[in-house]
């Protein structure tokens, strides 16, 4: 996706706050930076080497960084116990440096699960990730009611520059407007939310020695479930679209949608129903607004755009 002038900034910048640090603390510079794989106003990640061994180092920015990072770190404990056995794992913490908003994670070294879709695992592949954010989501659920105006607001919002491109408007204009429309069947309903910091992701799942990594990439907090379905999903229909498309509903391909939904029993029926059609828009909304017209991605993403617009009346998934 295209990166902003101050996203370049960030980018360019987060080596040096690391190894400013590293200046003044030995055990940070251990970690070895090879490469910076994200960047924001809140948060830079790095991925390199601690003692040798392959490490993902977040760099909390901000007045509430060392909070944020004693938060990540915890949960990094937490999810050790609760996800440390065959056939679902998280990789292990290393150690973490509160004050300096820094906590470090192995990363443990496998096939990436995106390499295994194009082939016949992919059904298969699909229901582990399924597994896997099942069994993570097994405690510590609760569910409250979606308020939800603040996604067609926002999406609303980083959608204005592509208004203003004249081969873009139609498509913002009906994104925005198909939102709001959904927007009325998913306010005020129960939706259930999971203790996790986010990041499920295809290029986040690795396999090795018949097991599932997951890696944690943001700030632990209250997510709600149904969302980080709908993100995985459409990073499915954008980075690895099916060959065969007979069956697509909002704009995902139908078998993608069983196999990841099949284990997941911790979203109810009425939310497959309603707000997962909703979150679908809202991911392709985001996708949309910072996609480039050049990017390979780009016609799968309009195309699962054409078919979500496409949909007539209440949701059916």
């Amino acid at each position: 996706m295209a990166r902003s002038t101050f996203e370049l900034e960030c980018l360019l910048h987060a080596p040096h706050e690391v190894q400013e640090t590293q200046a003044r603390r030995p055990g940070i510079a251990r970690f070895a930076i090879e490469r910076v794989t994200g960047t924001d106003a809140r948060k830079a990640v790095f991925v390199g080497r601690q003692d040798g061994h392959p490490a993902e180092l977040p760099l909390l920015r901000g007045p509430k960084g060392p909070e944020r990072t004693r938060a990540f770190h915890r949960d990094l404990q937490r999810l050790a116990l609760h996800m440390g056995h065959d056939p679902v794992r998280v990789p292990p913490r290393v150690a973490a440096w509160p004050g300096e908003g820094l906590p470090v994670q192995r990363l443990t070294e496998g096939r990436p699960m995106s390499q295994a879709l194009a082939g016949p695992e992919r059904d298969e592949m699909i229901g582990r990730a399924g597994g896997w954010l099942a069994h993570l989501v097994s405690t510590e659920r609760r569910r409250l009611s979606l308020g939800g105006r603040y996604w067609p607001r926002r999406r609303g919002a980083e959608l204005a520059a592509k208004r203003a491109q004249p081969t873009d408007r139609r498509l913002a204009d009906e994104l925005s407007n198909r939102l709001e429309a959904l927007l009325t069947t998913v306010a005020g309903r129960p939706i259930t939310q999971a203790r996790w910091s986010g990041g499920f992701r295809p290029r986040n799942l690795l396999l090795r020695d018949g097991a599932v990594y997951g890696l944690a990439s943001g700030d632990p907090g209250r997510m709600q479930l149904v969302r980080d379905t709908a993100r995985f999903l459409v990073a499915l229909r954008i980075g690895h679209p099916r060959a065969e498309t007979g069956d697509i509903r909002f704009g995902i391909h139908g078998a993608d949608l069983d196999a990841l939904l099949a284990p997941i029993a911790a979203i109810p029926a009425g939310e497959r129903a309603r707000h997962l059609p909703f979150f679908i828009g809202v991911e392709l909304a985001g996708a949309f607004a910072l996609c480039p017209p050049d990017l390979p991605e780009t016609a799968a993403l309009c195309d699962a755009i054409g078919h979500f617009l496409g949909g007539i009346g209440p949701p059916t998934l």
